[in-house]
């Protein structure tokens, strides 16, 4: 009697465990949420003769210092197993047409989220770190954040924070994307020789940067995890 008492609590044990096991089908378990997503890593200045602002030393303009961040995203987002397309030619002379075009990529691409990616330029002195978003969109505010957080962590810069773009702001073009969570980086200034040789190595800026965007995402589905939890029924 006891050993039969003994195996039916057993097997409600086994019941209760194999319905709380998540499925293989869903999208939080450890690899095939990677699999959901698609990072992509726009190059700013990318538009028919437009290579952006120069370093101090005039050696360096901004798209091909970018060129490098990119890459340097995109072997560390691979090396984690996020998937993701650089951007570096926006097909347009123009803004808004280069807008228009790189819109139109990432959602063909069905990119889940994007980046630009900038450094400042102003008076030579100016210094700091600072990453942008639309105005009222909450999850590109909290992308802003994760990559901000990233960037000040590792570096030590002077944190600008994340600011809001409101319409004709720079880059508010790019950010103006309501599909997806959209940011745009400005990590140091150009013109300043500290700033930008705090920042010399594109690559590990690159590096940075996807760190933040796997902190993003890791955030984005452990939150959606927990909400499922909070409302299965039992």
């Amino acid at each position: 009697m006891k050993f039969l008492t003994l195996f039916q609590s057993l097997r409600n044990i086994l019941s209760h465990l194999k319905k709380r096991k998540p499925s293989r089908k869903s999208s939080d378990t450890p690899l095939d949420w990677k699999k959901s997503e698609l990072v992509g890593i726009c190059v700013g200045h990318s538009r028919f003769g437009d290579l952006g602002a120069v370093s101090f030393d005039k050696a360096v303009n901004e798209w091909s210092y970018n060129v490098s961040v990119a890459e340097g995203i995109r072997k560390t987002l691979q090396h984690a197993g996020i998937e993701s397309i650089v951007y570096k030619n926006y097909g347009s002379n123009s803004y808004s047409g280069a807008m228009g075009f790189l819109k139109g990529k990432l959602r063909d691409d069905k990119a889940t989220l994007a980046v630009e990616l900038h450094f400042n330029s102003y008076n030579t002195k100016v210094r700091g770190s600072e990453t942008w978003y639309r105005q009222g969109y909450e999850h590109s505010k909290k992308l802003a954040s994760f990559l901000q957080d990233s960037v000040i962590e590792s570096y030590g810069s002077t944190d600008r924070g994340i600011k809001p773009a409101h319409r004709y702001d720079n880059g508010y073009g790019f950010l103006n994307n309501p599909d997806i969570p959209a940011a745009l980086c400005e990590p140091f200034f150009g013109d300043n020789k500290e700033d930008y040789l705090l920042f010399s190595t594109p690559e590990e800026l690159g590096k940075t940067l996807a760190n933040g965007i796997k902190n993003f995402l890791l955030n984005k589905h452990t939150s959606n995890q927990s909400a499922r939890k909070d409302n299965a029924v039992e």
